[in-house]
């Protein structure tokens, strides 16, 4: 007698081998999308860091005051003028506001400039900052203004247990 087909065992069988296969490569595939989201957030952490790095410092070299705002914020009295066209930093006595404010349920942190003699520009830093705050503070004036160290430390948290600290060394 001769034999035309497979067996009910022998496909019940090709067919387990071909679902663990197949659930095999998902988990594969799973692992490096998650990879890879992983690695682009990082990226973007760096990026962010970087670039909030380079803009607090251009703010704070030249700073000689500041002081916290009552929506948590800081101001910084500096010597610096950032162009929005991206040109090189003007020494111009400015007012620099880093200031959060939450839209919908993120929280985005805002930089206010008001230069004596230029117009006013607000430009939109990062998101999901929670909190900023500057260490290194000195003397309070009566007016609210407190003198800044040679060295000052910026601290953004951006949850309950993220956050950076940025070292900044003063001129």
């Amino acid at each position: 007698m001769r034999r035309q087909g497979l067996t009910l065992v022998e496909l019940v069988v090709a067919m387990a081998i071909t679902t663990l296969l197949v659930v095999a490569s998902l988990k594969v595939v799973s692992t490096l999308a998650k990879t890879e989201r992983v690695a682009s957030a990082a990226e973007e952490t760096d990026a962010l860091e970087t670039g909030l790095r380079s803009l607090l410092a251009a703010d704070l070299v030249n700073a000689d005051r500041m002081r916290e705002t009552a929506a948590g914020g800081v101001t910084i009295r500096t010597h610096t003028y950032l162009a929005q066209t991206g040109g090189p930093p003007e020494q111009l006595p400015s007012l620099v506001t880093y200031e959060i404010k939450k839209v919908g349920q993120r929280s985005l942190l805002f930089r206010r400039q008001q230069g004596l003699s230029e117009p006013e520009t607000v430009d939109l830093v990062a998101a999901g900052v929670q909190a900023i705050r500057i260490a290194g503070a000195g003397n309070t004036t009566p007016d609210g203004w407190q003198g800044l160290a040679p060295a000052v430390a910026v601290t953004l948290e951006f949850g309950k247990d993220a956050k950076t600290d940025i070292v900044i060394r003063r001129q």
